[in-house]
């Protein structure tokens, strides 16, 4: 499946997601999860680099990951509305394939989050 977006966006989602993967606290505590913007090429017009029309289409991300913002917090299963039973620190948890589309007025920006699996729907092994 290709994603809705530009290589660019792929390129600062994928190192959004790394950087939340390594230090989620500081990266999620440390600015606005709403709004998370990219590094703007447009404020760096001077620079010597050579600039990709790509560069000026990425947009912000909301990144959602609820048991990192909201401390001690467990995702409730939907299906068996349970959170004892929701992982949220193994292998299990990982981010969903392509970040939502969220419209707005203005411009758009793109909800991305991690899912989090419930321990009574696992396959055993």
């Amino acid at each position: 499946m290709v994603p809705p977006y530009c290589q660019a966006q792929a390129s600062f989602i994928k190192s959004l997601r790394a950087a939340i993967d390594s230090d989620p606290k500081k990266c999620l505590w440390s600015r606005d999860w709403t709004n998370i913007q990219p590094r703007s090429p447009r404020h760096g017009l001077a620079s010597k680099r050579q600039m990709d029309v790509q560069q000026f289409y990425v947009k912000p991300v909301a990144c959602f990951v609820s048991h990192v913002i909201i401390p001690g917090h467990v995702p409730i299963c939907p299906r068996c509305e349970l959170s004892s039973r929701v992982d949220t620190q193994d292998s299990h948890v990982r981010w969903i394939k392509t970040p939502k589309t969220l419209f707005s007025t203005n411009s758009h920006r793109y909800l991305d989050t991690k899912h989090c699996w419930c321990g009574g729907y696992r396959k055993k092994a």
